[in-house]
């Protein structure tokens, strides 16, 4: 309390009571931090029961959530208007994850892993009814990558996976890329547009595509 001495002298307060005034200077200040937050700030505008409905209705619906809808949604719901910060805290308080969506071709079927396996399945009877051997085959994933008209930067609260179907527009520019579990990678512009994924890896056709079939490990 060495600030308060100026203020001790200028009253001409004796010792005594400076010693009385210092204690309930503690004594209250004791009071109030024992309290602190209960009565300190504005209240939130949302009660308790409003935020446990939004979570239930944000857990429920499973979609997907831009900042700028929850806002317009808590003000269409409740009529209260938060900033676009305070927002994404609520968001977070809730449980919302903020993250870019993968995206699913819209042309993809639900089954599409199931008919992957049935093809591959296939394929593997085939070559073995052929009779050729594992070591005359590379094995790994053809991929074909095409340039996209749009980019995905959009971000969105959700619970969960962030998932989205949409419909891929591309530019007919296309890479074909073969990604070797046993064998040779190799990557190039590719003329699978003309010839499928087979002429890729062709002999014959394999050297316009710039990979040849000696690079994928085959023969």
């Amino acid at each position: 309390m060495a600030g308060c001495e100026p203020c001790f002298e200028h009253h001409r307060c004796s010792s005594t009571r400076r010693c009385e005034w210092i204690a309930e200077w503690n004594k209250k200040t004791a009071s109030l931090r024992s309290r602190q937050g209960e009565g300190g700030g504005a209240r939130g505008r949302l009660t308790a029961e409003q935020f446990e409905e939004l979570c239930r209705k944000l857990r429920s619906e499973q979609r997907l959530w831009t900042t700028r809808e929850l806002q317009e949604y808590l003000q269409e719901r409740w009529g209260v208007r938060y900033s676009l910060r305070q927002v994404r805290r609520i968001a977070r308080r809730c449980g919302l994850g903020y993250r870019k969506p993968y995206v699913l071709d819209e042309r993809r079927p639900e089954d599409a892993e199931l008919q992957l396996k049935r093809v591959l399945r296939k394929v593997v009877n085939g070559l073995a009814n052929k009779g050729i051997a594992a070591s005359d085959v590379a094995i790994g994933y053809a991929d074909e990558s095409s340039p996209q008209t749009r980019c995905n930067r959009v971000r969105y609260w959700s619970y969960g996976d962030c998932r989205v179907r949409d419909y891929h527009q591309k530019w007919r520019c296309n890479t074909f890329g073969f990604y070797a579990i046993r064998g040779k990678s190799g990557a190039g512009l590719s003329v699978i547009a003309e010839q499928g994924y087979g002429g890729a890896i062709d002999r014959d056709s394999g050297s316009e595509c710039g990979i040849q079939a000696s690079d994928c490990g085959v023969g």
